[in-house]
């Protein structure tokens, strides 16, 4: 036999419903059905979050923590539920959560939720070791209960300090590289100016050379003289550095025929005296 219900949301419809009782039954078994069902996923979700996921109440108690939670805190479920989460961060956190402020506007339904403050803290473990960790904090995801995700990033600060000092020593080597490049620099730019004003002296002092050089040439040729400069060797023979230009009136060679051939000049001497001059 039908039964008269009373309407569940009169504001939208007040003429009455008729439901039957299998019908009714029908509609609470499979919204029975569908709860438990997003029950099971939500948990399925919980338990396998690679980030540690830890449900608290107002006073900062833990209600319930998922596997993750426990190995990053190095405690099984039972010996976690009820402790407080200022008990595993370094110099503590008193965490009470304000109830929500009814005041404040809501965000429409349709609008995208607002993403949790993230923070960073340094986590005591139970075996004493330490991990950072990163927390986003979401306060009544349901009434007087609210979430806390942590996930370890102490491989990543690590790998940050790392990339850290190696930026700092880079920068020392830098430092210290351009310190010798401009010693370096330095000494080179001096090696160099010295050079200079070696080469600079040594110039004026050939320079003078040639000066001197060329006034004795100038007083040797003007002399009526065989005037001449050999460089004699072990073997008795010897090459002309130096001939006058007054060996031509002697010995009727020019200079230049002389130094092709050292020998000309020994046809002028008397065969009875070339003993005397080769002795």
């Amino acid at each position: 036999m039908a039964a008269e219900l009373p309407n569940p949301c009169p504001a939208f419809d007040d003429k009455p419903n008729r439901f039957s009782a299998s019908d009714s039954a029908m509609e609470i078994n499979d919204r029975d059905y569908q709860l438990s069902l997003r029950d099971r996923q939500l948990r399925a979700f919980f338990e396998g979050a690679l980030d540690a996921m830890l449900i608290m109440d107002d006073e900062g108690r833990y209600l319930d923590v998922n596997p993750a939670a426990c190995d990053l805190l190095g405690l099984p479920k039972d010996l976690l539920l009820g402790r407080r989460m200022g008990e595993f961060i370094e110099g503590g956190i008193c965490l009470v959560v304000p109830p929500p402020d009814s005041e404040s506007p809501q965000p429409p339904p349709d609008s995208e939720s607002p993403q949790p403050p993230q923070r960073e803290y340094r986590l005591l473990r139970a075996d004493g070791s330490d991990r950072i960790v990163e927390c986003a904090a979401t306060p009544h995801f349901l009434p007087h209960r609210h979430l806390a995700v942590l996930r370890d990033i102490t491989p990543r600060k690590s790998l940050e300090r790392s990339l850290q000092q190696a930026n700092r020593d880079l920068q020392q080597l830098n430092q210290e590289l351009e310190q010798r490049v401009e010693q370096r620099t330095a000494e080179l730019s001096h090696a160099n100016h010295q050079l200079q004003r070696e080469i600079a002296e040594r110039q004026i002092v050939q320079d003078a050379l040639r000066c001197s050089e060329a006034k004795l040439n100038d007083v040797l040729d003007s002399t009526i003289a065989a005037i001449s400069c050999a460089r004699v060797y072990r073997d008795r023979t010897w090459r002309y550095e130096y001939i006058s230009q007054g060996t031509e009136a002697v010995f009727g060679f020019t200079p230049q025929e002389l130094m092709a051939d050292p020998m000309l000049w020994i046809m002028q001497v008397l065969p009875e005296d070339q003993e005397t001059v080769f002795s």
